[in-house]
Parts: C-alpha cells; sequence; structure tokens
C-alpha cells in the first residue's frame, strides 16, 4: 500500500507517521548509516531509523536512539512545512538534540538528499 491510500493526514498522528513510512518505502540511503532519531513533539513521540540502506518511520519511542529532536508543536510544525529549518530552530534554542549529535552531522549530507521525497506528503498534511 502506498501513502496515497491515506487521505488528508493529520500532523502527528499514527496515520502521518504511516504515510510517511509508505512515502519512504522506495528510498534508498548509504548502508553505511545506521541512524535512529526520536522526535519528542509535545506528547506525540515518533523515530525514524536509518539502517541496511532503508529508511522506517515508527510511531512511538525509539528502543536505543542515536539522537532525540525535542520540540514544540509551533516549532515542529514549521519545521516540517519548510517553513523554518532545523539548524535555526537549535540555534534560536526552539529544539533540543539530545545524543549523539556528531552521529547526527555527519549522516546530514545523506540525509539531504531523501528530503524531497517527502513533498507530497508535506502537501497532503492537515497542519
Amino acid at each position: 500500500m502506498t501513502w496515497h491510500a491515506y487521505s488528508m493526514a493529520r500532523f502527528l498522528t499514527d496515520q502521518w507517521v504511516d504515510a510517511l513510512d509508505a512515502a519512504a518505502a522506495p528510498l534508498a540511503v548509504s548502508g553505511q548509516l545506521e541512524l535512529c532519531v526520536e522526535h519528542v513533539v509535545d506528547s506525540f513521540t515518533y523515530h525514524v531509523s536509518y539502517r541496511d540502506g532503508r529508511v522506517r518511520y515508527r510511531t512511538g519511542a525509539a528502543t536505543d536512539p542515536n539522537v532525540r529532536l525535542v520540540a514544540d508543536r509551533d516549532t515542529a510544525t514549521a519545521i516540517a512545512r519548510g517553513e523554518l529549518s532545523a539548524q535555526r530552530a537549535f540555534m534560536n534554542g526552539q529544539l533540543a538534540i539530545e545524543g549523539d549529535t556528531l552521529a547526527l552531522a555527519h549522516a546530514q549530507p545523506a540525509l539531504r538528499g531523501i528530503s524531497d521525497a517527502f513533498a507530497e506528503v508535506r502537501s497532503s498534511t492537515e497542519w
């Protein structure tokens, strides 16, 4: 099933995470990349893992995340919509980054190439 099967997924819901996971299914990242990033937005938590050349999105806390990103809903919305970069949010004190920040920094070149895969999910998200 592709994410197209979902109608207007509401931001920060299980259905939205499922839509991201479906959009990520055809993506390929370096098989060398082993990273798990947990996102905590108010009371909603989800995580994305980059392993074995695949990208997977899942609801809930990760078992052993390398990095945890913590933000309020307004900040997370602005980042997800592409209106605010995560780097700028961090520098402004709107985004907390916990864990292995060096691993996240080293992964940036590989991660930049996949952001366009989520454009259709963004445009279909109920914010």
